[in-house]
């Protein structure tokens, strides 16, 4: 069965550094924020890895519909109730995304996927697909970081924007930030009341190997062990999106 790490909670809350962190264990594979890889479809042409998923998919899938369009698709799939979401948008949804999970696992059989994709308004509902849709065996990470340290992430921008010096998406989306982090928060525990494990993002970074092998341990994973060398250097992967953290070459969690 495929199975899967899944990171729940709001986006600036270390999701990225925990989905690294996390695949630098042989048996497992940071995927970064997976739900948006048809969003990214262009630029992952150039990735060795992703770019003959590309080629598999574009193979196999016989559906008359464009990637922007399955953009939308993703999204609507992911963010409404179940009794929203018509047969046809099931099957199109679900014959996308075994295509592309048919692809990994046939490149990296057994491995356990990260998928941080988080539980935002737009991905609320992900767990449940896959598991109904796809028979993915997902075990959750609830991770959660301080309002105050979320909202000053915010405050700085977008990392996009970040990179070019340009602040004005920050003031853009600090506007929005109240309702996000608070929806996230509520629809999480109601959607998601059984996630057995959390984890608080300034505890992680206070003592990443403690808290890791303690995370792992509560998955499941028994046979996972970090050292506090496995923090140093990182390679970031070839995961999806993420923050700027996600697009240097290399990175590490020190302790603060």
């Amino acid at each position: 069965m495929r199975e899967i790490i899944y990171i729940a909670g709001y986006g600036r809350s270390g999701s990225t550094i925990l989905d690294i962190s996390l695949g630098q264990h042989d048996d497992i594979m940071g995927m970064g924020e997976f739900t948006n890889i048809f969003i990214e479809w262009e630029n992952l042409r150039d990735d060795p890895f992703w770019s003959s998923i590309i080629k598999d998919f574009e193979r196999d899938f016989d559906e008359e519909i464009a990637i922007k369009d399955l953009i939308k698709l993703n999204r609507y799939v992911q963010s409404k109730p179940l009794f929203f979401v018509s047969k046809e948008k099931q099957s199109i949804y679900c014959k996308a995304w075994n295509l592309i999970l048919d692809s990994v696992y046939a490149k990296k059989p057994n491995v356990i996927l990260v998928d941080s994709s988080k539980t935002t308004r737009l991905a609320l509902f992900r767990v449940k697909r896959f598991r109904k849709f796809l028979n993915c065996k997902i075990k959750m990470i609830y991770l959660t970081r301080s309002f105050k340290s979320v909202k000053n992430s915010v405050k700085k921008g977008g990392n996009r924007s970040l990179e070019k010096n340009d602040p004005t998406f920050g003031k853009k989306s600090v506007k929005q930030f109240y309702f996000g982090y608070i929806f996230t928060f509520f629809s999480t525990k109601l959607c998601y009341p059984g996630i057995q494990t959390k984890l608080k993002f300034e505890n992680f970074v206070a003592n990443p190997t403690l808290h890791l092998n303690k995370v792992v341990a509560s998955l499941g994973y028994n046979h996972v062990h970090y050292k506090e060398d496995d923090f140093m250097n990182m390679d970031a992967g070839n995961g999806i999106s993420g923050n700027r953290a996600r697009r240097s070459t290399q990175l590490n969690v020190t302790k603060q």
